[in-house]
């Protein structure tokens, strides 16, 4: 049995458990217990940030001073808010750099995509170990795998602005 679901579902200082109509084998009512449980469950809500490093380095930063204003406010809440960014993961090297990507992708409930000019890295190989014969950049199989797995109302894309560029773009 899942640990949360004992902990709803058991006593843990009689060990007694609860019938399915509210109450235990003594004749207790079991929601004040689920009520002090409930007290400490918190929800996680995940985000991937996607984009290119090189171009967007001044975006991902200030996204991520806005991350850290947006976990304040769910943490009044009850939500730890989890963003998940691929710069954090450098301190792990490229081995298998592509299938954590898409399994965390896989793991969040929302994904921000920011584009730029560029189009990004393209790795070898895909997340399967396969050779990358379409040459697509890790950013692309990043979006192309939120799009099947990610409801699209939890998708949103930030396009920078290409002014702030170099005109021989």
């Amino acid at each position: 049995m899942p640990l949360g679901l004992w902990l709803l579902t058991r006593d843990s200082y009689s060990k007694k458990y609860f019938c399915k109509n509210n109450r235990t084998y003594n004749g207790k009512q079991s929601l004040q217990l689920i009520r002090r449980v409930n007290m400490y469950i918190w929800q996680t809500v995940k985000l991937f940030l996607s984009s290119t490093f090189r171009d967007l380095e001044l975006e991902r930063d200030r996204l991520a001073e806005i991350f850290s204003c947006i976990k304040a406010k769910l943490a009044e809440r009850q939500l730890f808010f989890s963003p998940y960014d691929l710069r954090w993961r450098s301190r792990h090297g490229n081995a298998d750099l592509v299938k954590w990507c898409l399994e965390m992708v896989c793991q969040c409930q929302y994904f921000v995509g920011v584009l730029s000019y560029r189009y990004g890295w393209r790795p070898p190989q895909d997340a399967q170990n396969k050779d990358n014969v379409d040459g697509l950049a890790i950013t692309e199989m990043e979006i192309l795998h939120a799009l099947e797995k990610i409801d699209k109302d939890r998708r949103f894309f930030l396009f920078a602005d290409l002014d702030q560029y170099d005109q021989q773009i």
